[in-house]
């Protein structure tokens, strides 16, 4: 796995083009606990089906999955990761709100 750091300021944004169908990005996030963060997939295409995974410090607990959004507590700070990945090969967007 290889990650690039993802800015989690609230309103950030970092693109993604998924090389085939079988390509994950992961991206490496610092959370603080006792806030809540909400991650979105946009995608180029409303029939693009994306997956968007939250990761412990470790890269290999699954904290959460989900279609094209996740929102998430985390009971402690610390790193993170999101893995997101495309059925279609296609472009992604990965956003922060809250």
């Amino acid at each position: 796995m290889s990650a690039k750091a993802f800015d989690i300021a609230a309103g950030s944004s970092a693109g993604h083009n998924f090389d085939r169908v079988d390509d994950a990005d992961w991206q490496a996030i610092t959370l603080t606990v006792g806030l809540q963060y909400t991650f979105t997939v946009n995608t180029v295409d409303s029939a693009q089906g994306t997956s968007l995974s939250l990761y412990q410090a470790d890269g290999s607990t699954l904290i959460r999955t989900a279609a094209n959004q996740i929102s998430y507590t985390p009971t402690s700070s610390g790193l993170y990761y999101l893995r997101t990945t495309s059925s279609s090969g296609l472009g992604a967007n990965l956003c922060r709100s809250d």
